[in-house]
């Protein structure tokens, strides 16, 4: 028998969990039908080569919260907004 650290039956855990979350959604009028986790598909990143050219000096890495210039990217808020 397939135990957890609990005691209990992972699988039948599991499935009474999905038909329970599957029931709540179904019953909210989700616009699109939802899935639990486990039956999702992992993320895949793409991450480009970077040259790193030039280096900021301590005080203004510390406040871009970064070294390198190529990789200063600061959050505008909602819609590109203007960044202070």
């Amino acid at each position: 028998m397939n135990r957890g650290c609990c005691g209990a039956n992972n699988m039948q855990n599991r499935r009474a969990a999905s038909n329970n979350m599957e029931l709540k959604m179904e019953s909210r009028n989700f616009p699109r039908k939802m899935q639990h986790v486990d039956h999702m598909i992992p993320a895949m990143a793409y991450v480009p080569m970077q040259r790193f050219e030039q280096i900021y000096d301590l005080s203004a890495a510390l406040k871009n919260g970064t070294l390198f210039p190529e990789l200063c990217k600061p959050f505008c808020g909602k819609g590109g907004g203007q960044c202070l």
